[in-house]
């Protein structure tokens, strides 16, 4: 029998082919490593999916679709198939290889995000057929702008943002000091309505725990009152579960809650306008690709999520240039064990993998990343003169509000040639601007609305 690496390798060899005729459909059609009990217990829903001929049927008619290049066919067929067993991993795997060979990446990623709420060992195979994708479908800029704001703070690769959802008690006694240690800064999202008088205790962080974790420099969030999926509940209850528990987050934290989490990841128009009214950073799709266009969030823990699961995860942010938002809940102990929960050994050593290439990495708060990227995109650059040392430039926003003036960070790309000096000023402004030289480019943080830019290099 292959072992499981060979036939990773023989699965990648079949994916060069794009939709041919021994292309996506036979190789999936084979034997590829896959277990159908890939899932993760927990004790709310203790269901073991069983293997059904009627999936199988489905599944083997989808791949006569994708093998007749009846692709919105076969599209429908597996997200029959993903509906009726959501956690059956061949619907799933099928879908994102369609979306990727399509060359629609959002679209693969979403169906992965749906991957990680039930399984956890199908993203180290799911991290190799996207490195794929990038190297057959990605389409390179026919030249890269001489000034140009960087994706990311600091033009790092990937930003990554740690949530950790409800408010157990587990994440701020064995996660937080795990990012304090790192120097790392994650957002918490809280349901009010769930702690009771907001005491401590062995179930849910107390509202000093959360004034603790504030004062640190973490975030916190809401969540709703009490975890309730406000899509479609009455106006009366979708105000109380939103404002109303915004207003015990502010009475209790003396700080208002800039980030919104919809329970359960469900949402509609209604609610997403209500959580509007006062939330600036909703963790809604709808909202996020409307800031950034490659959005990830994953779901992290489960009995399979291992330190080597985090690391693909991580590897395919860098890659993929990725905004990646893992989604966090408890922390397992002896005394708690919930749904995917992750353990206090699992964040040690993904936040050690993490400071070990934060050079590529910038990790922040929800709030923090999500301003970043709002500013980012509502700010234009426009060049006044160009020479063949030194460019001046302005940078305009409609934005005026003075929580909008974050620095961004602007790249200036002059070529392949190592710079040795540099220099930035900007008019009226006698003192220098501070500038980073990083090989053929320099990095200057500036911000938005900031008019007659000049820089000079040699």
């Amino acid at each position: 029998m292959l072992t499981l690496w060979i036939r990773k390798i023989l699965f990648i060899l079949v994916f060069s082919f794009l939709f041919s005729s021994t292309g996506i459909a036979d190789s999936l059609s084979d034997d590829f490593p896959l277990e159908y009990d890939d899932y993760d217990h927990n004790h709310s829903s203790p269901y073991v999916p069983q293997k059904s001929p009627e999936i199988d049927d489905l599944v083997a008619k989808g791949e006569v679709f994708v093998k007749q290049k009846k692709i919105a066919e076969a599209i429908e067929i597996f997200k029959m198939v993903k509906k009726m067993e959501p956690r059956d991993p061949h619907a799933y795997i099928w879908l994102m290889e369609i979306y990727m060979r399509m060359n629609e990446k959002p679209k693969a990623l979403r169906i992965f995000e749906e991957i990680s709420k039930y399984s956890s060992r199908l993203n180290i195979f799911s991290d190799l057929t996207l490195r794929i994708s990038k190297e057959m479908s990605e389409e390179k800029p026919e030249h890269e702008p001489l000034v140009y704001i960087a994706p990311f703070k600091d033009d790092k690769k990937a930003a990554i943002s740690f949530n950790f959802d409800d408010g157990p008690k587990t994440v701020y006694t064995h996660a937080l000091p795990v990012f304090d240690t790192y120097g790392y800064k994650a957002t918490f999202f809280i349901n009010p309505g769930l702690m009771g008088d907001g005491r401590a205790d062995d179930t849910w962080a107390s509202w000093q725990d959360w004034k603790d974790a504030i004062r640190k420099g973490h975030e916190v969030g809401n969540h709703t009152v009490n975890h309730r999926v406000v899509a479609g509940i009455a106006d009366e209850d979708l105000e109380k579960q939103v404002n109303g528990s915004y207003d015990m987050i502010v009475q209790n934290l003396g700080r208002a809650p800039f980030s919104f989490a919809f329970p359960m990841d469900t949402s509609d128009q209604k609610s997403v306008q209500k959580v509007m009214e006062r939330h600036f950073a909703l963790r809604d799709h709808a909202v996020l690709d409307q800031v950034y266009e490659n959005i990830f969030i994953p779901i992290y823990g489960g009995r399979f999520f291992t330190p080597l699961v985090g690391e693909s995860l991580v590897k395919l942010a860098i890659e993929e240039r990725l905004w990646m938002i893992p989604q966090c809940h408890a922390v397992k102990t002896n005394e708690v064990d919930t749904y995917k929960p992750v353990t206090e050994r699992f964040l040690k050593e993904h936040l050690k993998y993490i400071k070990q290439n934060e050079k590529d990495l910038w990790v922040d708060t929800f709030v923090d990343v999500f301003l970043y990227l709002f500013v980012r995109r509502s700010t234009r650059i426009e060049i006044q003169e160009t020479l063949e040392h030194s460019v001046v430039f302005s940078m305009t926003s409609h934005l005026k509000n003075d929580k909008f003036g974050i620095p961004l960070t602007v790249v200036i790309k002059p070529g392949l040639t190592k710079i040795k000096e540099a220099s930035v000023k900007i008019k009226d402004q006698e003192a220098p601007v501070p500038v980073q030289i990083e090989e053929n480019k320099l990095l200057v943080r500036l911000p938005p609305n900031t008019s007659q830019v000049r820089v000079e290099w040699r």
